[in-house]
């Protein structure tokens, strides 16, 4: 009988973690934090992108970058020779895929199991007309022992590398909420917030032509986009539009916030809009947040928030890019105090019941004692 191995395997951790702060970088660091708490893990952090405007880029910094990583990573798998190595595979671009075969073809082997946490979508679709990447990659990805997703909509995503297992295990993170009831909405201005990064897959040309309606309908609404600009481009275009349609003084854009400055968004907000039709979307972690702070949504029902949203329970679903749907949902809460209080209380208590921190790393602890069985059976 082959030797087993450790029943508390070490966690070889590599991931980036904030900044840049985005969805993927801070739930990587709430499941980094947690598996903390109840294994032992070795961190090593990526360190590749400063800002989201550095994102997929290519850089000399960043080859730098790369080889530290794969000494780094090689030292601590050859330290714990049973470890599990935990990776993020990249978002479906040339640069950041290139660095993960590179980066997997030199510390795979060394490693007693391997998880990859698919926090982003579109490989499948990039590598569709590409054989050589799509060769390179299935040696890089192929055959994880555990591959996760965010969301069911998410699964097919690594079937491509085949891996023995894949599992959805939705985000989850503590946040300070407000009570499961909505607070009370006496009239006068409807409040729209918007969040994520500003560019065109999120939704935010839809967003300021859905507003322009509004407002020809004859609403009284404030809307304030919270997030940073993807590209000096899209920004001047999103500008133009807004300037174009006289919105000025009724969409604000307020740069990056987090902590208590973003909850207190949520609890001045009547609504939250996520028009997302992002290739890479997997969940949308906002909807999680607006539904903590029991809000109402109205979004997309694009791959992500059509597994969170609860249609008609929760929030609103409208098809992906149809101002129309947006326009119907948006004045429908407005119109009715009492519909946007019954949805955010039944948020509130989907996310109590799905989404908090607990639920997200139980789920991963089990996972991984699951991984250990299964790899232990294998050896004997």
């Amino acid at each position: 009988m082959a030797n087993k191995i450790n029943t508390d395997p070490t966690i070889v951790f590599v991931g980036q973690t904030p900044p840049p702060t985005t969805g993927q970088s801070v739930m990587i660091q709430v499941l980094l934090d947690g598996l903390k708490r109840r294994l032992h893990v070795e961190f090593v952090r990526m360190d590749f992108s400063a800002s989201v405007q550095e994102m997929g880029t290519f850089s000399l910094r960043k080859v730098k970058t790369l080889v530290s990583l794969i000494l780094q990573t090689r030292s601590l798998l050859r330290r714990y020779p049973d470890s599990v190595l935990y990776y993020p595979p990249a978002s479906p671009s040339l640069v950041p895929l290139v660095r993960d075969i590179v980066f997997l073809l030199s510390v795979r082997s060394l490693a007693g199991a391997v998880v990859f946490h698919y926090h982003a979508y579109g490989m499948a679709g990039f590598l569709e007309n590409r054989p050589l990447l799509l060769w390179l990659a299935r040696k890089a990805y192929a055959r994880a022992d555990l591959a996760v997703v965010p969301t069911p909509s998410c699964a097919e995503e690594p079937r491509i590398f085949f891996p023995r297992r894949i599992e959805a295990v939705p985000y989850g993170r503590d946040l300070p909420g407000t009570t499961s009831q909505h607070k009370k909405r006496g009239g006068g201005t409807y409040r729209i917030l918007f969040v994520g990064i500003l560019t065109e897959g999120k939704g935010i040309f839809e967003l300021v032509e859905t507003v322009a309606r509004l407002v020809a309908l004859g609403m009284e609404v404030a809307v304030r986009c919270v997030g940073v600009w993807r590209s000096e481009k899209e920004k001047e275009e999103v500008v133009a539009r807004v300037e174009r349609c006289n919105l000025q003084q009724i969409i604000e854009f307020c740069g990056h916030l987090e902590g208590e400055d973003l909850w207190l968004e949520y609890l001045h907000a009547d609504v939250l809009f996520f028009p997302t039709h992002y290739v890479y979307e997997t969940q949308g972690m906002v909807v999680v947040e607006a539904m903590a702070f029991s809000l109402p949504v109205v979004s997309s029902d694009w791959r992500g928030p059509c597994d969170i949203v609860k249609d008609g329970e929760t929030g609103i679903l409208c098809r992906a890019g149809c101002i129309d749907d947006y326009v119907g949902a948006l004045v429908k809460l407005c119109k009715d105090s009492r519909l946007r209080k019954a949805m955010g209380h039944a948020g509130y208590q989907h996310y109590q019941s799905c989404f908090t921190e607990g639920r997200y790393i139980g789920r991963w602890i089990d996972l991984i004692g699951e991984l250990r069985i299964t790899l232990e059976n294998d050896r004997d």
